[in-house]
């Protein structure tokens, strides 16, 4: 594990209110810390949920590469394969969407389902199409 102090230090620095900090082996968690506390001085559990959001997207990308240079996954093949969004299962493009147009913001799909009035997703273009990206 990660030194206390050293942490605590970060920590403060970057003004972090609580870290977890896993280690993985073989696939299995063999040890879990969390530093810091959360709102209210109250100490952070081990199954405490994160808001990591836009940082899903290397570990997203870096996961997914890894499964393609170990001949698992295949950037071209047809995402529907899978699964499919009940919202766009009548429209079909949704065949069309692969995990390269995933990786490289090129679904066609809006960033938001929120833009639509009924806040359903639908296509805004063909996959594959114009990027659209949320940092």
């Amino acid at each position: 594990m990660p030194n206390t102090s050293s942490v605590n230090s970060l920590m403060t620095e970057y003004h972090v209110p609580t870290v977890g900090v896993s280690i993985i082996q073989n696939g299995k968690i063999k040890q879990t810390k969390l530093f810091g506390n959360l709102p209210y001085h109250s100490p952070a559990p081990n199954n405490t949920l994160f808001s990591i959001a836009s940082l899903t997207k290397p570990l997203t990308s870096t996961m997914v590469l890894i499964l393609v240079s170990q001949g698992k996954w295949q950037l071209d093949e047809p995402l529907y394969h899978y699964w499919v969004d009940p919202d766009v299962a009548a429209d079909e493009r949704h065949k069309k969407l692969t995990t390269r147009h995933v990786l490289s913001h090129q679904t066609g799909l809006p960033n938001w389902r929120g833009h639509e009035p009924d806040g359903k997703l639908s296509f805004a273009f063909e996959p594959g199409t114009p990027l659209t990206f949320n940092a």
